[in-house]
């Protein structure tokens, strides 16, 4: 039985590929791939395992899952009032904090991270129309999180980073 995760790495054709970085693998409907091994064109290095998954209705399935899934999200978000006027205040703090030439400080933990990061990227940058740049961070930078971590534990590197690099009238956002 296959233990460990598998990553999408490319569509060949009709097939699906699957690269499994684990150790344990399933042989069957599995096949070692070796130094100057070609999949489809493309060269995977020594050592792995990838799967050939040739059922691609499944895959088709798989994916219409996810979509209703997250189209009943947003319906159910669209619905829903107070979650509207909650986010509506929200932004209207945002604009107010900007407007007053103050900052958006985002902070996430995990993929939450990669959210800040992008959300602050979104505001720094171009979204929807050019504009002048928004001042937005993430607390991202990875000395600082082992550092304080390292050094004050976990729990601190969110506030330390806050502490600071945040000033009277900024806003803070956690995800």
């Amino acid at each position: 039985m296959r233990r460990g995760p598998e990553a999408c790495v490319g569509l060949g054709g009709e097939r699906l590929w699957l690269l499994s970085l684990a150790h344990s693998v399933s042989r069957k409907g599995v096949a070692q791939l070796g130094g100057a091994t070609h999949l489809d064109g493309v060269n995977w290095p020594g050592g792995r395992y990838a799967r050939v998954v040739n059922d691609a209705t499944r895959a088709e399935r798989l994916i219409d899952r996810a979509l209703v899934d997250a189209a009943g999200v947003i319906e159910g978000l669209r619905r829903d009032a107070l979650a509207l006027a909650a986010c509506a205040r929200g932004a209207e703090r945002l604009a107010s904090c900007l407007r007053a030439g103050n900052k958006v400080l985002i902070c996430g933990n995990g993929g939450s991270m990669a959210d800040a990061m992008h959300f602050a990227e979104e505001l720094t940058g171009r979204f929807r129309k050019d504009r002048p740049a928004l001042a937005a961070m993430a607390c991202s930078d990875p000395t600082h999180l082992t550092c304080v971590a390292n050094d004050y534990g976990f729990e601190q590197v969110f506030s330390r980073w806050v502490e600071g690099v945040g000033r009277a009238g900024d806003c803070l956002i956690v995800l």
